[in-house]
């Protein structure tokens, strides 16, 4: 059996979300096999993040990075205003 290529946006995407995101989130995003997640990236010198091992960044999921992201956001928005009372 052939491996389908990979894209550069899948690429990309594997780029933001390893080591945050466990593989198998990021398998069932592109539509691939786990064995083809870790393949690439071992490939591209990556390091990921297995169900179930312990890590400090585990069980961030896409909605928990977007809602950091909006936290990071708002708070620096804030040290730039006025002092809350």
């Amino acid at each position: 059996m052939t491996a389908k290529p990979w894209t550069t946006t899948e690429e990309a995407h594997l780029r933001k979300w390893a080591g945050i995101a466990l593989v198998t989130q990021i398998a069932a995003d592109l539509n691939r096999t786990n064995s083809s997640i870790y393949k690439k990236m071992q490939a591209l010198k990556l390091k990921g993040v297995k169900q179930g091992e312990k890590h400090s960044q585990a069980k961030t999921t896409r909605i928990g990075a977007v809602h950091a992201g909006q936290v990071s956001s708002s708070v620096n928005r804030r040290t730039s205003g006025p002092p809350l009372a």
